[in-house]
């Protein structure tokens, strides 16, 4: 049993590592398209401050909404997954 308590945490903690490179990836994307996370949170049609939470790695994100930020980044989904799970 105590293998499995472990398990769960090592999986949590790595949840929230990927959630936090996902936000890092966003922000090293986001800043190279736009003026202000306001701008960028228009482009994608998401309130700011759902993305500001997404790139603090504070937000679970969902599809819809990773959809939304990879087309105003001009990217894909799977692109911002991926590198964010080099890091």
């Amino acid at each position: 049993m105590p293998n499995c308590l472990c398990e769960t945490r090592r999986h949590l903690f790595m949840s929230q590592e990927l959630l936090k490179n996902i936000g890092i990836v966003i922000q090293q994307k986001y800043v190279l398209l736009y003026k202000s996370k306001l701008e960028f949170s228009i482009a994608a049609d998401i309130d700011e401050r759902t993305i500001r939470r997404v790139l603090q790695g504070h937000q679970n994100v969902s599809i819809e909404v990773l959809s939304k930020i990879s087309k105003a980044l001009n990217t894909s989904i799977s692109s911002i997954i991926q590198e964010a799970e080099l890091m």
